[in-house]
């Protein structure tokens, strides 16, 4: 009896749980679990290094696999690290710069007492070398325009804007505004000045301390700082615009 009723268990078990033998139609079969694959994960492997770069390394705070090595099979030395904290402190020097730039220059205020009678927008590209075009222009023929063509007439600058660089040179919006008669315009000159604040003097670029000393040749001649506009930013290098007003 025993016997017969486990040939029934069995005879019910592959009926209902076919896919788990041997003999169960094959699109109800489960396939056999593949064994589990152990990844490995990389090593990193730490830049090696001189035991006085690791020092100074941890004592300004940088990462050794940020600074490239130039010891024998890429070594970290000392040197190393010295030039990577000289460049980092250039860039805050430059930063800073900017900072105090933007701090001192004139800030532009909403015409809300009604000063202008009237508003114009005036686009154009400034070329070091100009005469590519009515749209592209030199900065001195853009001093020369502004000077004749607005501030003789009447107008005053309100407001700056560079729009990018493009493949003919700085695109720049200047807003302005017409004064009414009973007042005063505040200035009758213009000049643009665009310089890179970084570190690497044999590529053209200015240092903060630079850009300190060349702008205050200007400021001495009765200039005044009318917008410093930070044009982009990458690593160590910030292009800028100042315009300059008398």
């Amino acid at each position: 009896m025993q016997e017969k009723a486990d040939a029934v268990l069995i005879k019910e078990l592959h009926n209902d749980l076919g896919a788990l033998t041997e003999d169960a139609p094959a699109e109800v079969r489960l396939e056999p679990i593949a064994e589990l694959q152990v990844v490995e994960k990389p090593v990193v492997k730490k830049p090696e290094a001189t035991q006085a770069a690791i020092l100074l390394a941890r004592d300004g705070g940088l990462d050794l696999s940020e600074i490239t090595g130039t010891g024998q099979d890429g070594k970290i030395k000392k040197s190393d690290v010295q030039a990577t904290l000289q460049v980092r402190e250039k860039m805050a020097e430059a930063e800073k710069e900017v900072k105090e730039v933007r701090l001192n220059a004139i800030q532009y205020l909403p015409d809300s007492f009604g000063r202008y009678e009237s508003i114009y927008h005036y686009a154009r590209t400034i070329h070091p070398m100009g005469g590519l075009g009515e749209e592209i222009k030199s900065p001195q023929e853009i001093k020369d325009f502004i000077e004749q063509d607005f501030f003789a007439k009447g107008w005053e600058l309100a407001f700056v804007e560079p729009l990018g660089f493009g493949p003919d040179g700085l695109a720049v919006l200047w807003i302005f505004g017409k004064l009414r008669e009973s007042l005063q315009a505040r200035h009758k000159e213009i000049w643009h000045i665009q310089r890179t604040l970084g570190s690497n003097i044999m590529e053209g670029q200015i240092t903060g301390f630079g850009a300190d000393t060349y702008l205050n040749s200007y400021l001495n001649e009765g200039w005044s700082v009318f917008c410093a506009k930070a044009l982009t930013r990458g690593g160590s290098e910030v292009p800028m615009l100042w315009v300059l007003v008398r």
